[in-house]
């Protein structure tokens, strides 16, 4: 069973994107980061990124955060990475070769496009 936390405005919108492409089932459980709150710890607030029981899927307390079958991974690159591969069909890598391409364009627009864009 695959867990996804995190909202879509967030780095979450790239794992629900791609999970949502594939057609695979998920359980989607909505996190909103704590500073688009007027009082994160209220006790009324929404489950965000500083809620304790956020904080044990992800101690980092950082959206998104993916879990499947005891693995759980919290860089959304690396989420959308490893879905790709194991649920991806024909949008995952064919081989070792594609695999690395992906991840040479992944990194290139993390560390490269993004922050001037």
């Amino acid at each position: 069973m695959i867990t996804l936390y995190g909202v879509y405005r967030s780095r979450a919108s790239r794992p629900l994107w791609l999970l949502g492409e594939i057609g695979l089932e998920f359980t989607h459980i909505q996190v909103i980061q704590a500073s688009r709150l007027a009082g994160p710890k209220a006790v009324d607030a929404p489950l965000n990124t500083t809620s304790p029981a956020f904080l044990a899927v992800n101690p980092q307390g950082q959206i998104p955060a993916y879990a499947e079958n005891g693995l759980v991974l919290t860089e959304s690159l690396a989420i959308t990475q490893h879905i790709a591969r194991k649920h991806g069909g024909d949008l995952g890598p064919r081989d070792l070769a594609e695999a690395a391409l992906i991840d040479q364009w992944a990194l290139f627009a993390a560390t490269g496009v993004e922050t001037p864009a």
